[in-house]
């Protein structure tokens, strides 16, 4: 439960992104009849960089976490993020 909150609170510093991209997916879908294949690209774009949003948030906070419980002392841990 005490890693909910900085979990969250990530997500949440995410949402004006995340709104403006479910804007672009309602336009896209309201322009899908009279540009179907660029509304399609921007739907799967849109989509794609939801989900690496959503990859990258979670493997930032809990990587190092998880490498430290594997015995990673800080600064191997941080190489990566230099």
């Amino acid at each position: 439960m005490e890693t909910l909150a900085p979990t969250l609170s990530a997500y949440w510093v995410q949402l004006p992104m995340v709104l403006v991209w479910l804007f672009g997916l309602i336009l896209s879908s309201i322009y899908w009849q009279q540009h179907p294949k660029v509304s399609r690209l921007t739907a799967m774009a849109i989509v794609g960089f939801f989900i690496m949003s959503l990859i990258e948030t979670h493997l930032s906070l809990w990587l190092p976490i998880i490498l430290q419980e594997r015995g990673w002392t800080i600064r191997q841990v941080g190489l990566p993020y230099q």
